[in-house]
């Protein structure tokens, strides 16, 4: 292969390595160059007297340019890899593509274990490139208060560093996790690990390894937006100011800093409506909160508009206040609002539309679950002015059922067909990297080509992979699809991977479930493994048995986590108990009921550590250990006095907020 670049810059370079990579032996000379004739965000790929021309409105665009001629020719680009299908060489390259959604990527709050914030900085890296080999241009990284950001901020400490909210995973004295984590102490990124108790240390690694995987992000193109959480209520924003400036020090690689709420401005109890008005008389007249849309969502009787729209207010005032040093910087500003109670998007949106300034851009996750965001933007419909500069967070899997496999492809379709021709920006949030492979492939293709019919996609999906009988295929991830969105709906937070919103006294998360629901999830799920089974033992392929011989393993997962969980919530018996009112025998059935719990919990653990392609399934192996074991644990040392051979549930440095407060 003999290929020329128009203009050496490190996009291009990159572009030029993949080629070199991926087609070594291509006999045409290959061209590539931007094209400003083109549409933005477009590229494009034509043949000429002297070989092939990949060209695009910019650098980024020819890379994307670069990754589709590559995918006519017999590679296939997945969020956990390339692999090659065939050795296709097409007779003649012509293509031209003008995305359906002009930045399209991927939102890392990178918080959990099981997401890219504990991975080796070259498997961080790897997984960056990744994205682009799918064409996303788009990354959003998120820092909660001290993981990312040091210097003056919310919280009482001026370090960062504090991975995983502050929580601890020391590698535990059990064999098996012993031997399937490559951290030898504490979990985290293995280059930080020997400094681990060295704060000092630590903050400043944590920064360099995210300054180093925004590098490569800017290599392949791609356009960074970082979201921190002001958390103020007031007009004052002097100290959201100073965080703002620390920040764009730390990482000279942001195109966007964007200013986003706390979600749903937290959760607790509601307060009475006069005290509700009087905490919104700082931002908003009376006149204002006596309209619709205000009103309603103050008798909806759900707690903290008064905090949500508090914290829209000093975002209002923080991000006029900063636009002057922006503006001298070329950095780019956005608002964001994470609020997931539909009764307050309209007083939320009416305030936007009258006051966010028109050079601030604006970023909403409205709801858990893509099929709830699709929903719930459906039901308060965005101006145009508006969606023209908002960025729309979706979900590619819902953190609330992180240790069940998922299938958030319906949402995602739902988003695209409701706003289609209106949204211009989407990026979508997801912690697990393998389990998603064919979720974030959807996410990409479709915001590429436009609307794709989820059940096109699976035939499509499975005919490419090779893998055989591909309406079973269709009708398994419908299947789950189905128990998916139910799990979301009916069995709230049912994987969520923080112990303490599962509860730190009582019965927890365990009192609310429908054991009947749970089994019916559970069923569900075994029938599409029995779908996945026909394909399997029809399926050649290697690509497609490779990737049939996951999703198996993750459903299997799935049915066994349930299993455990509807074991767990026979403990419902005891509702509303306190320990001393517990005889004997009662205490003796509760014991029973936690072990054998405990006993499908260690079964889903063997059984993961089967299938472990990634650095993430490492992470979700030490999470699952250390959520809901400790809360059957500190149940049963509650209720029945037998002590916990693990520690209680750690109180973090910051937390996820609960729905459910215990």
């Amino acid at each position: 292969m003999s290929a020329v670049i128009m203009k050496n810059t490190s996009v291009m370079e990159f572009a030029m390595a993949e080629l070199e990579r991926f087609l070594p032996d291509f006999e045409r000379n290959i061209e590539l160059t931007v094209d400003s004739e083109l549409p933005a965000y477009s590229f494009a790929g034509k043949e000429n007297a002297s070989g092939v021309v990949l060209c695009g409105a910019d650098e980024a665009c020819v890379l994307h340019a670069v990754y589709t001629m590559l995918e006519m020719v017999g590679w296939r680009f997945e969020i956990t890899g390339p692999v090659r299908i065939n050795q296709n060489v097409p007779e003649n390259i012509d293509f031209q593509i003008e995305p359906a959604v002009k930045l399209r990527g991927i939102r890392q709050h990178i918080n959990f274990p099981m997401d890219i914030s504990s991975y080796p900085l070259e498997e961080a890296k790897e997984y960056i490139r990744n994205l682009a080999r799918l064409r996303y241009n788009h990354i959003t990284f998120h820092s909660y208060p001290n993981q990312w950001i040091d210097g003056p901020q919310e919280g009482n400490i001026e370090h960062a560093g504090e991975l995983f909210y502050g929580l601890r995973y020391d590698i535990p004295e059990h064999p098996l996790l012993k031997r399937a984590i490559s951290n030898k102490k504490t979990f985290c990124i293995p280059a930080i690990e020997p400094y681990y108790d060295d704060v000092e240390v630590k903050s400043r690694m944590a920064i360099e390894w995210l300054r180093e995987v925004m590098i490569e992000a800017k290599k392949v193109g791609m356009h960074i937006q970082f979201s921190f959480e002001p958390r103020g209520k007031t007009r004052e924003a002097t100290r959201t100011l100073i965080t703002c400036r620390h920040i764009i020090k730390l990482y000279p690689q942001i195109d966007t800093l964007e200013l986003i709420s706390t979600e749903t401005g937290g959760w607790g109890e509601a307060s009475s409506p006069e005290e509700v008005r009087k905490a919104l008389d700082e931002h908003y007249s009376r006149d204002l909160q006596s309209e619709p849309e205000f009103t309603r969502a103050i008798n909806s009787g759900n707690a903290n508009f008064d905090t949500i729209m508090g914290e829209l207010g000093h975002l209002l005032a923080s991000v006029q206040e900063f636009t002057p040093e922006a503006t001298k910087l070329n950095l780019k500003l956005s608002l964001g609002i994470y609020c997931v109670l539909p009764e307050f998007h309209p007083a939320i949106f009416r305030v936007l539309h009258e006051r966010l300034p028109q050079n601030i851009g604006f970023a909403i996750l409205a709801g858990h679950s893509s099929g709830r965001v699709a929903d719930f933007l459906q039901q308060s419909p965005l101006s145009d002015d508006i969606w023209s500069r908002t960025m729309i967070y979706s979900w590619l899997e819902f953190d609330g059922t992180m240790y069940l496999q998922q299938n958030g492809i319906p949402g995602i379709e739902r988003l695209l067909k409701n706003n289609r021709n209106k949204m211009q920006s989407v990026a979508f949030n997801h912690w697990r990297t393998a389990e998603n492979q064919l979720v974030a492939r959807y996410a990409a293709e479709t915001c590429l080509t436009g609307l794709i019919p989820a059940k096109d996609f699976y035939t499509s999906y499975a005919e490419t992979l090779g893998i055989s009988n591909p309406a079973a295929f269709t009708e398994a991830h419908e299947i789950m699809s189905k128990a998916d969105w139910i799990a979301t709906n009916e069995l709230f937070n049912i994987g969520f991977c923080f112990a303490g919103c599962w509860g730190r006294k009582g019965l927890g998360y365990f009192e609310n479930w429908s054991i009947d629901r749970i089994y019916y999830n559970h069923d569900l799920f075994g029938k599409a493994h029995k779908l996945l089974a026909q394909c399997a033992r029809q399926t050649t392929a290697v690509t497609g048995r490779n990737f049939l011989s996951f999703l198996e393993n993750r459903v299997r997962c799935t049915m066994v986590y349930l299993k455990a969980m509807a074991k767990g919530s026979e403990l419902q018996q005891f509702k509303n108990m306190e320990p001393e009112d517990l005889n004997n025998e009662q205490k003796t059935e509760l014991t029973q009921i936690c072990d054998r719990a405990l006993a499908s919990l260690e079964q889903y653990m063997t059984l993961h550590v089967e299938a472990m392609p990634d650095r993430g399934c490492e992470g979700t192996l030490i999470s699952i250990y250390y959520t809901p074991p400790v809360v059957l644990k500190r149940i049963r040392e509650e209720f029945a006095g037998i002590p916990s051979d693990q520690p209680h549930i750690s109180i973090g440095h910051d937390e996820p907020p609960s729905p459910i407060e215990w």
